[in-house]
């Protein structure tokens, strides 16, 4: 990707190159699933609440049947977390119409009203070896059904664990085919405090993606139970890796400062756990506002990343007052598109 600019100097000025941090595009290897405990958990488990709540977001226009499925949704056998013996029951339910869409935080805790809305669908899930590791088609419903934004539909379902300590790993998909996942065009799934098992290996990493309004400099990134994992922020132009990872049953929170150009933008939260060692953690983000961010779901699964390398030659054009920069023979190792964002330095930029 070539990027050249005729620069008339008529200041002295400074040149930074910000080169894109390469967000994993299209190499995903697989999701990292959610993970809610039973109510008798300790909270040391990673969740710091045993319940989540996630938003379904769908076009307005979207006229075909949808179908909210589960993987593994009940609670034992190979992908559920064992504290003893199984006896754990986990719920999920499903609400449209006047649903609550304005999340809040007590005591680090997901207080999104839940019961509000039109209940659409229901189940208790206990063991089942019939659930097992399997995909089931937990509703059926309608975009005309949920609560009406703009141009969208809004769904909200809510998971709680009951009775028991055992942790309930799954995942979620909203397919227009009850028999696989085949998403809707402009189908988003994002959840304010959600509880995730990162994934095992140190070449591999959750990423968590959110966006950031325009003219919000400041935001503050909450983690709980990372057991010191790694955990770096980053933005299409760097990455930080200075956010703490919060130690066992206890929450940390980390200040970032974003410049004008990440504003706007898509950010993310990374995750790295040790290697051959699973890990359960609940984040959330608020922005200067003090209002939360979604966090869009799944967390993916990304491969280790390499930094771009930059090469940067000017050129002095014969009339003594322009110059060429060019930056079209920086490498990444990864072969990721990049995204070059020039400052010079006289509060004027660009890219």
């Amino acid at each position: 990707m070539s990027k050249k600019f005729k620069l008339f100097l008529g200041y002295g000025f400074a040149l930074a190159l910000l080169l894109g941090s390469g967000f994993a595009q299209a190499r995903q290897f697989d999701n990292a699933l959610l993970v809610t405990f039973g109510r008798d958990a300790s909270i040391e488990e990673g969740d710091s609440d045993h319940g989540q709540v996630i938003f379904i977001r769908v076009p307005e226009s979207e006229q075909r049947p949808l179908h909210l499925r589960l993987f593994d949704p009940d609670v034992g056998g190979a992908f559920d977390e064992l504290l003893g013996e199984w006896n754990t029951t986990t719920r999920f339910r499903l609400y449209g119409g006047a649903i609550n869409i304005e999340p809040r935080i007590e005591r680090h805790k997901d207080e999104v009203i839940i019961e509000n809305g039109e209940l659409l669908a229901e189940a208790i899930y206990g063991e089942d070896p019939l659930l097992d590791g399997q995909w089931s088609n937990f509703a059926t419903f309608r975009a005309e059904q949920g609560l009406l934004q703009g141009k969208e539909r809004l769904f909200k379902l809510v998971v709680e664990g009951m009775a028991g300590d055992d942790g309930n790993v799954f995942d979620l998909a909203v397919s227009l085919d009850p028999r696989r996942n085949i998403p809707p065009p402009g189908l988003l799934l994002y959840s304010y405090v959600p509880t995730v098992h990162v994934p095992q290996g140190s070449k591999r990493f959750a990423e968590a993606r959110f966006f950031v309004p325009d003219g919000m400099s400041r935001i503050h990134i909450h983690n709980f139970d990372m057991d010191y994992a790694s955990v770096w922020f980053e933005t299409p132009f760097r990455r930080l890796g200075s956010v703490h990872s919060s130690g066992r049953g206890v929450w940390v929170v980390d200040q970032v400062e974003l410049a004008p150009w990440e504003q706007g933008t898509e950010n993310a939260i990374s995750i790295a756990t040790l290697a051959h060692s699973f890990n359960d953690a609940t984040f959330y983000v608020k922005g200067g506002d003090d209002k939360l961010l979604p966090l869009q779901l799944p967390f993916r699964i990304m491969p280790e990343n390499n930094r771009p390398q930059p090469k940067i030659t000017t050129t002095i054009l014969k009339d003594c007052r322009t110059v060429v920069y060019d930056a079209s023979a920086t490498t990444d190792a990864d072969d990721d598109d990049l995204t070059f964002h020039w400052t010079f330095g006289d509060e004027t930029a660009s890219g």
